[in-house]
């Protein structure tokens, strides 16, 4: 698995962190509140969840990932650690949600949203597949394609002004 990979599920997990949908239609939120507390929530998730990579990483430094049985390693841990962040970073997206929109910025919000649950779907998805040995699932960590949907919520997110959602620190 390639050092890019890594970064990539942290992205995931990063960017899980970055926007927000459509609320109630007591007070809208405006766009400098809506970057505030959505970088609150992704710091708070980041936080959470760095200690759970950590330990991925540092599991990945005793792999030799020239031995079948050492990607086999990999694969399961990787698949093991996204199981435990998902559901985090799905809540995450639900409080993005929660936060409401800007006026006009709805439908930009949830759809990024809606993309960042997708990424962390087709994560988990590939991860599991590769565990079971899939060759595509394992290609697509070692950067044929793994990193795309991700990558494009992350710019996303950054561009949208966000500054802890969307990174991957």
């Amino acid at each position: 698995m390639r050092e890019s990979t890594k970064f990539a599920v942290i992205a995931v997990i990063g960017l899980a962190l970055g926007a927000t949908a459509c609320g109630d239609d007591a007070e809208q939120i405006t766009k400098p509140e809506l970057i505030e507390q959505a970088d609150a929530i992704c710091q708070e998730v980041q936080d959470e969840l760095d200690p759970v990579f950590e330990a991925l990483w540092a599991e990945y430094d005793d792999l030799d990932f020239d031995d079948p049985e050492g990607q086999d390693a990999a694969f399961v841990a990787l698949a093991e650690t996204l199981a435990t962040a998902a559901p985090a970073m799905h809540d995450m997206a639900d409080d993005l949600r929660d936060l409401g929109a800007p006026e006009g910025d709805e439908e930009l919000i949830a759809e990024l949203l809606d993309d960042l649950d997708a990424a962390v779907d087709e994560f988990v998805a590939q991860a599991d597949a590769a565990v079971a040995g899939d060759p595509a699932a394992r290609a697509y960590f070692d950067g044929e394609g793994g990193d795309a949907a991700m990558d494009l919520v992350n710019r996303r997110a950054r561009d949208y002004g966000l500054q802890v959602c969307g990174t991957d620190d």
